[in-house]
């Protein structure tokens, strides 16, 4: 019997650790949504836990893009805002806030005032506001908007 408890244990410490180490990436990608989204007259910046993660200047933004995604576990939909300075390959899409894009969610604080800014920036510096709009059903759209839409 204690031979039979000791490889049980060993098995499922075995499990634990395996789950442990497939858990840690996804909580680390997912803690960069989290990030600290900083506004300046000529770039837009993020932090995360007082260091500067990424920095984009106004002139060298290609797009913003708003994602309005239906989340089923939740039954709510879910708004993500990705700010561009060029095309990404898939993976570095991904990597937001390092390698890829500067990305925040619709519930960060103080939203309304950081898109009133991030508008008046697409504004002075002419690039394209696109929004990604998932309904319900399934069904998707994909649109360009006026600076004041978004």
């Amino acid at each position: 019997m204690g031979i039979i408890l000791y490889k049980s244990t060993v098995l499922f410490g075995i499990i634990f650790i395996f789950f442990g180490v497939c858990l840690f990436p996804v909580t680390a990608l997912g803690s960069l949504l989290l990030s600290a989204v900083l506004i300046l007259d000529k770039s837009i910046e993020v932090y995360n836990y007082g260091h500067l993660l990424k920095k984009i200047n106004w002139a060298e933004v290609t797009k913003v893009k708003k994602s309005r995604l239906f989340n089923p576990t939740t039954g709510v939909f879910d708004e993500n805002f990705y700010v561009f300075d060029r095309n990404y390959s898939w993976f570095r899409r991904r990597l937001v806030n390092l390698g890829g894009p500067i990305a925040f969610t619709g519930k960060i604080v103080g939203l309304p005032l950081l898109l009133e800014q991030i508008n008046a920036r697409a504004r002075e510096y002419h690039f394209p506001i696109f929004v990604l709009d998932q309904q319900a059903g399934g069904t998707r759209s994909k649109r360009e908007v006026q600076v004041e839409a978004l």
